[in-house]
């Protein structure tokens, strides 16, 4: 199975999904490019990156100095002009317009795209990102190439929200499949126009691989440790988790809070916990790579991600971190915001609380600190459940399946 994989940027730190399913496709056998229409200002890699030699199968169209993007486009359109005119007037007539003129990084991934696809045909182009595939259709049905896109949050709340609610429509109209990451989002794409019977779900796969299970039990000595791995964004609702340790600490828990992640709000947490005088008790760490999450997932008694919508309709698909924590053996506090629910099992692994609400945040934590001999069961349980409904190997081997269906006319199943 040849696969044309296409994205906004790659590698992204935050978005380790992508490149665990690129890993597997090809520790399945399929043969797979990426297309990124961006290269991403990111200094660290993932080892995953090297170890399969992934750049090698990376073409970028934006480069990170300008004239170097304008470049890049120019050639790799003239050489798509010179080898098939007709194709490359299609192409060009089908670009975004950016000061009337067509998107120097659309022509230059999907130049490239078009003469690989001559040289060795595509099966799949399969998109992440609702915007992407939006952006890929008229070219997968100029080559009468199947395409697959898969919405993960942002794309399928916010960028329609931004955008109209019909923008999608000739996405729907020319795609063969898309895919949700949660039933939330299958939800979603209904609304927002798309074909039932076009809408498959495929939750974004969790690797295990390095994450040690342990049962948790209660400090002989010091505070609880709760733990949260989130983006400093208004959508993981951080505000509501910190005030939920402050009202703790007024009821007289000992518990700390360490917080993972960093991004725009930083200073605002900040100030934040400076007002409720929780400093030494919710720590910042900033972005952690990934042996020190691992660490941190080994050390924490209790894992919390308290989601929220945010004002621009920003909203999550299903956090894969929270089917890490349980992989880990964290019992586990979430919101009833999008697909976080589906991520785990309500009073077995874990419980769910409302959106925006720290007084109902800490009611559970609390009743988790009193209760500590739940937590290993409440550990067992949430491995039990991320490995039934979240393994990479299992999804992944699912996702060529749902590729051999849609190559061959079949629409798969919801299921």
């Amino acid at each position: 199975m040849r696969i044309a994989m296409v994205v906004s940027a790659f590698p992204k730190l935050s978005e380790t999904f992508i490149l665990d399913q690129i890993t597997g496709l090809l520790d399945l056998g399929c043969d797979v490019e990426v297309f990124s229409l961006a290269r991403p200002n990111e200094e660290k890699v993932h080892p995953d990156v090297e170890r399969y030699r992934l750049l090698d199968r990376t073409v970028y169209g934006d480069r990170r100095d300008g004239a170097a993007s304008i470049a890049n486009a120019v050639r790799e359109f003239s050489l798509l002009l010179l080898q098939a005119p007709a194709t490359a007037a299609r192409l060009a007539a089908g670009a975004p317009r950016k000061h009337g003129l067509p998107h120097r990084s659309f022509l230059a991934v999907y130049a490239q795209l078009v003469r690989r696809h001559a040289r060795r045909p595509f099966d799949i182009i399969h998109c992440h990102f609702g915007p992407v595939g939006l952006r890929a259709a008229p070219v997968a049905a100029m080559l009468n190439v199947p395409l697959i896109t898969c919405f993960h949050g942002y794309d399928a709340g916010r960028w329609p929200k931004e955008h109209g609610l019909g923008a999608y429509a000739p996405l729907f109209e020319r795609g063969a499949l898309f895919l949700a990451v949660s039933e939330f989002i299958v939800a979603q794409l209904g609304r927002l126009g798309c074909p039932d019977e076009k809408i498959g779900l495929l939750p974004i796969s969790s690797s295990m691989a390095d994450i040690g299970f342990r049962e948790r039990h209660p400090p002989s000595g010091g505070p609880v440790r709760v733990l949260t791995i989130a983006r400093l964004a208004e959508k993981k609702g951080l505000p509501y988790s910190i005030s939920a340790i402050g009202l703790l600490r007024e009821r007289g828990y000992e518990v700390e809070c360490a917080i993972a992640g960093d991004g725009p709000l930083r200073p605002d947490l900040e100030r934040l916990i400076g007002d409720l005088g929780l400093e030494g008790v919710v720590h910042l760490l900033g972005w952690q790579d990934r042996p020190a999450i691992l660490a941190l997932l080994e050390e924490a008694h209790v894992f919390v991600l308290s989601s929220v919508t945010a004002s621009d309709g920003d909203h999550e698909g299903m956090p894969v971190v929270l089917r890490e924590a349980q992989a880990a053996g964290l019992p586990t506090v979430t919101s009833n915001h999008a697909g976080n629910p589906e991520a785990i099992v309500n009073g077995e692994s874990g419980f769910v609380v409302p959106e925006r609400d720290p007084e109902a945040l800490a009611e559970r934590l609390a009743w988790l600190i009193d209760h500590p001999e739940v937590w290993p069961e409440f550990g067992r349980r949430g491995r039990r459940h991320v490995e039934e409904h979240f393994d990479m190997r299992r999804l992944n081997r699912r996702l060529v399946g749902i590729y051999e269906d849609v190559v061959a006319g079949r629409l798969p199943s919801h299921d």
